[in-house]
Order: structure tokens, then sequence, then C-alpha cells
């Protein structure tokens, strides 16, 4: 009901696969090959807040979350089963808790050597990263900042 219509929400539509791989205005939700860097995959399990579906509980079971997952990891392929390109050079922000000096829920980050942070936030901290897609589909952070 929120991503569908002619306003959806943060202008990501999930009406068709072209839509979905399109992402919203936040960047890229679908990283093929990366489910554990695309922000649909972290919404739907809590660690991007706020959890989707936003109207939830009842959220997506285990089942579902892996289900969609599975497909991300195999490039996220379209109904005739062509992969999805990677979206080189977008910009995104993902939500989560830092695991370590460099990782975000246990996925790793690339430091741009121009990283900002204001504030330098704690391992365990709940923590926006800003960066950019390089070609092979990781994370290149540009900004931590706690929230």
């Amino acid at each position: 009901m929120c991503h569908s219509g002619s306003q959806p929400a943060l202008d990501l539509s999930l009406g068709s696969y072209a839509q979905l791989t399109a992402g919203s205005q936040n960047g890229p939700v679908v990283i093929p090959g990366n489910p554990e860097g695309s922000e649909l995959v972290r919404r739907i399990r809590g660690q991007s807040l706020p959890r989707m579906p936003f109207d939830g509980p009842p959220y997506l079971d285990a089942a579902e979350i892996a289900l969609i997952t599975e497909w991300i990891k195999r490039g996220a392929p379209d109904a005739i089963g062509i992969q999805a390109a990677v979206p080189a050079g977008a910009k995104l922000r993902l939500g989560g808790r830092l695991s370590g000096k460099w990782a975000l829920d246990g996925l790793p980050l690339v430091l741009d050597g121009a990283k900002r942070s204001k504030k330098a936030a704690a391992v365990g901290a709940y923590v926006e990263v800003r960066g950019v897609v390089p070609s092979d589909g990781g994370i290149r952070a540009t900004r931590i900042r706690p929230r």
C-alpha cells in the first residue's frame, strides 16, 4: 500500500521488477549479489529502521526473508533469469549497528579516503552509512554517523 500508486513512499515503487531494481530517492534497495548490503533485506530483517512492512507486525517470516535474500544473492534475476545490473556508482544510505571497526551488522565496509564523521560511533551503536556502490557490488562508505 505504501510503495504503490502515483506517490509511493520514498519514491520506491514495488509494483514491478523494473521499479524495484530502480531503487528509491535514497538510492538502490537491491544490490545484486549482495543481500547484506541491500536495503530491502536490511529493512525486512529490522537491521535498518524502520522495519518493514511499516504497519507490522506481522512482519515477513524467516522463510520469506530467506527467499528474498537468496534471490538477491543469485543476482536478483528477472522472470526469464537475466541478472540485474549492479548499480555501480549509485549513492546509497544504509542503517544498522556497527559490529566491528568498519562493519555494519557483519557487512564489511570499504572506507573512502574522504570518510566523514562528526561524532565517532562506538561498536554496537546504531548508525547511518552513506556510501557508493562500486562495480563489484560492495559498499564504499563515505560517511558514518550515529543516529
